[in-house]
């Protein structure tokens, strides 16, 4: 909770304009990365360069998400073998691409160690 310094009593959430002046001064760090407001609406603020910003009154807190960030999300999910997201599905077609790997693999062995016959 944020207090107002002068009363001690709880200090009220800044208004829109308050928080598009704090995220532009924070997003003059990287403004190629950020860019510049478009709007912003209840504390989340939305870039031209696609970033969403929250701003978190209570914590005092700012949090990204772009398309890095999805990205990021995208290979995690492929790494766990969250494809569908359907648990089982999702097991099924991990199993499958083991299989093809390890055929792959003896595949690859079978050709790397054949005795070539001399013709």
């Amino acid at each position: 909770m944020q207090l107002n310094p002068a009363t001690l009593l709880p200090a009220s959430a800044p208004s829109d304009e308050d928080v598009r002046r704090l995220l532009a001064d924070a997003l003059t760090v990287n403004p190629a990365r950020y860019g510049h407001i478009v709007k912003i609406l209840g504390g989340v603020a939305t870039t031209d360069t696609g970033a969403v910003i929250t701003f978190d009154w209570n914590r005092l807190t700012l949090q990204q998400r772009g398309r890095d960030t999805d990205r990021i999300d995208r290979l995690y999910k492929v790494h766990y073998l969250q494809w569908t997201g359907e648990k089982t599905v999702d097991k099924v077609l991990g199993l499958g691409g083991l299989l093809l790997l390890i055929a792959l693999t003896a595949l690859g062995a079978t050709l790397a160690f054949r005795v070539r016959s001399a013709a």
